[in-house]
């Protein structure tokens, strides 16, 4: 067995913001309040302005950031989160 199949996640959750704030923190402390933690956490920013500037302080868990300049849609938004991710299952 290789090392990076050690290292990688049982699955990718994958979260595309767009204007959501204050929902984002509610899913990020949710996620971080599991009791599974074979997962990692791919956050996209879909070209909001509301996008805030210090996510440290209620990120609890690692989570791979991505700020996309413009909105690309729903879509491109995840097929983009999901080439960043290294789950088995996203």
């Amino acid at each position: 067995m290789n090392s990076a199949a050690l290292t990688q996640p049982f699955f990718s959750v994958l979260i595309l913001h767009w204007k959501g704030t204050a929902l984002l923190q509610r899913c990020l402390k949710a996620l971080a309040s599991q009791t599974f933690s074979d997962f990692e956490v791919i956050l996209v920013d879909n070209g909001s302005k509301d996008f805030p500037s210090s996510l440290p302080e209620y990120i609890q868990q690692p989570v791979k950031v991505f700020n996309l300049p413009e909105n690309l849609g729903f879509a491109e938004g995840n097929n983009f989160a999901a080439k960043h991710a290294s789950g088995k299952y996203l």
